[in-house]
């Protein structure tokens, strides 16, 4: 593959990875506690002459190019919605709710809580959220949050206490779904001493439909550019077979 088409191909891919992510973003611009994406590059030089071995001669001039190197989430935290709701709460500062899934444990910053049938204190798809002792079980009526994070019925009695969890490392949290995130070996799980919560509110997500739209419109531009460059060079490609066979 000639050098210029190999550098365009190369940046066609990023534009793509992009936009997959940009696209995303503003699908989940509604979802309650969503984190925005962004993909992050590293630069690549290909020597442009290998030995036998396939490796890069030393000292020869290279070809440059990009390539994805994985996925940023940006965790800025979201505009809050008071909703009056007694079991919705946001997280004001850092952290993460824990909550216990099938696969272990999990972080997320999406407080629309509810009761299950068993009476355990949950996210709204299932998972039981952890108190400082584990599972929240929640007993009596008029269960509410307050702003330290403490869970209390109507006659005033403690439940529980939310546990909120903090990392040294937010660059090891991987996104699973929407709102959930699993923390690698390096995360640095700290459990914060002095929560701070709003109460009967939710965080939405941190994206901003507007600065998305604007990127997508840039980034559909850079693709379409490097798939004319593509072209061009294809067919110049073309007319030189044809004039060396011709």
């Amino acid at each position: 593959m000639p050098s210029n088409l190999y550098v365009s191909s190369a940046g066609a891919m990023a534009r793509l990875t992009q936009l997959d992510l940009v696209a995303n973003n503003i699908a989940n611009a509604g979802t309650t506690g969503y984190k925005r994406d962004g993909a992050f590059f590293e630069s690549v030089l290909q020597a442009s002459l290998q030995d036998e071995e396939g490796e890069p001669i030393q000292g020869l001039p290279g070809l440059e190019f990009v390539r994805s190197h994985g996925i940023a989430n940006d965790f800025e935290s979201g505009s809050v919605e008071r909703t009056g709701a007694p079991l919705d709460v946001a997280i004001h500062g850092p952290g993460f709710l824990e909550v216990q899934t099938d696969k272990g444990l999990r972080y997320t910053r999406a407080g629309s809580l509810m009761v299950n049938a068993e009476g355990t204190l949950t996210t709204r798809d299932g998972q039981a959220v952890m108190g400082e002792g584990g599972p929240i079980q929640i007993t009596g009526t008029g269960a509410r949050i307050e702003p330290g994070g403490e869970i209390k019925d109507d006659a005033g009695n403690e439940l529980g206490r939310l546990k909120l969890v903090e990392f040294q490392n937010t660059a090891e949290l991987r996104k699973e779904g929407h709102q959930r995130f699993a923390a690698g070996e390096n995360a640095g799980p700290v459990t914060a001493l002095n929560p701070s919560f709003l109460t009967q509110s939710l965080e939405g997500s941190n994206v901003n439909p507007v600065n998305e739209l604007s990127t997508l419109v840039a980034l559909q531009r850079a693709f379409d550019a490097n798939i004319r460059t593509m072209q061009a060079d294809d067919e110049a490609t073309s007319r030189l077979l044809r004039e060396i066979q011709g």
